[in-house]
């Protein structure tokens, strides 16, 4: 019997922001509590049977079973990826009186939990103070998987896309992150945004190519041209490049282009490439057509 904690942990991170928690329907597939979770989890890296998901008065022995041991109880340690928390004094941990989750690295845990309604990873010692600092046991796999020792780092895959496990284990989520020199977003579920916009709270506008890379400069995006800043900004309003002023329009960044744009007490004339007119001679003609030369 060989446990992968990997496996464990990237069947909680399949699942997160995927199930609710419930502890009357806490059997999946669309809903755990925090002690199904973690059996489940354990059972698909290779965690034997106990006949039913078990909470947690009995995780205890389950977990020795299956070749953890216990390392810390209601002292500091230091946590590693891969050990189990339980909260709650054994006798007195069902149910409501106790919880338990997953660490992912030495200060943040995945697991199933009420406030979030789901599987979520959050900050370990800010999860334990908001419980009022609960009696704890910490358990340990003694002879883990080689496989699961090594952290997977860099890209990984999965069906839902790719997400960027960083050399501690723990991964963007909700942000932009510069991988390599090039700046992605990922979202909140951890995963990398790809042909798609972003908008950040301030208003501003981000294209995120097919690769995940975020545009800078000029892109054609569904056949329209854009332009983008060094820091990926997408710009609107009038833009000069090198010796030609381009205009974007105000509202959705498009550039503009072989028509009339009214700007302020004036009107200007876009070429067909985009490029402002200079200097372009009019002729009205009787039924009202506006032609340049």
């Amino acid at each position: 019997m060989t446990i992968n904690i990997e496996d464990a942990i990237a069947w909680m991170r399949e699942r997160e922001g995927q199930v609710y928690y419930s502890m009357e329907d806490r059997d999946g597939p669309d809903s755990y509590d925090c002690s199904s979770s973690v059996y489940y989890a354990l059972r698909s890296a290779g965690a034997s049977s106990a006949g039913w998901a078990v909470n947690t008065e009995y995780e205890h022995d389950w977990l020795v079973n299956n070749g953890y041991e216990l390392i810390a109880e209601n002292q500091e340690w230091n946590a590693q990826r891969g050990d189990i928390f339980i909260y709650g004094r054994r006798g007195y941990s069902a149910g409501a009186g106790g919880h338990t989750g997953m660490f992912v690295d030495s200060d943040n845990i995945i697991h199933c939990n009420y406030a979030r309604n789901g599987i979520t990873v959050n900050n370990h010692d800010a999860i334990w103070n908001a419980a009022g600092q609960p009696y704890f046991y910490a358990y340990r796999l003694t002879n883990p998987d080689a496989q699961a020792e090594e952290v997977k780092k860099g890209w990984q895959k999965d069906d839902d896309g790719y997400w960027y496990a960083r050399a501690n284990g723990s991964y963007p989520k909700d942000q932009f992150e510069k991988i390599d020199g090039t700046w992605y977003y990922f979202d909140e579920n951890g995963y990398m945004l790809s042909d798609k916009w972003k908008q950040r709270l301030d208003g501003t506008w981000y294209y995120f190519d097919e690769s995940g890379e975020m545009a800078t400069d000029w892109n054609k995006i569904n056949e329209k041209w854009y332009y983008f800043n060094r820091d990926g900004a997408m710009y609107t309003g009038w833009v000069k490049y090198y010796d030609n002023w381009y205009y974007f329009d105000a509202q959705n960044g498009e550039m503009k282009s072989d028509t009339f744009v009214r700007y302020n007490d004036g009107w200007y004339l876009l070429l067909p490439d985009g490029r402002m007119a200079d200097k372009p001679e009019f002729t009205v003609e009787p039924d009202g057509l506006i032609t340049t030369k």
